[in-house]
């Protein structure tokens, strides 16, 4: 099943201030970003969005962070911390809390992986 950008045609600066309000990263001159249960990413030089992972029914990705060529993100009940290639292969979870938690804020310091959870109110590592 091939999935796309919901809104391909918008002008740059438009595509941009609506992706603004969408978790973005970006690595070198690609952007990737969440919608819906779907990480897509887009090469900023040219080039269609393409499909990084699309998610299941149950983990809808919050937030979303590059980091030693790898791609984490972490879902909105249940909250799980996931990790994949910057393509998308071998998705697997790191972390799972639960199915009443929000996982956000995905930073990385000195080697150690650190998140907040916004239900049960603390930081973890």
């Amino acid at each position: 099943m091939s999935r796309h950008c919901p809104y391909p045609d918008l002008p740059a600066l438009a595509a941009f201030l609506f992706m603004s309000l969408l978790p973005t990263v970006t690595l070198g001159d690609t952007v990737y970003w969440t919608w819906d249960r779907d990480i897509l990413a887009k090469d900023l030089q040219g080039g269609d969005p393409y499909l990084v992972h699309h998610g299941p029914s149950d983990g809808r990705p919050m937030w979303i962070k590059v980091h030693d060529d790898q791609l984490f993100w972490s879902t909105y009940f249940p909250g799980q911390i996931w990790t994949s290639g910057l393509k998308g292969e071998n998705p697997r979870i790191l972390i799972d809390q639960g199915n009443d938690t929000v996982t956000r804020n995905i930073e990385f310091h000195n080697g150690q992986m650190y998140w907040a959870n916004e239900v049960l109110g603390g930081i973890y590592k």
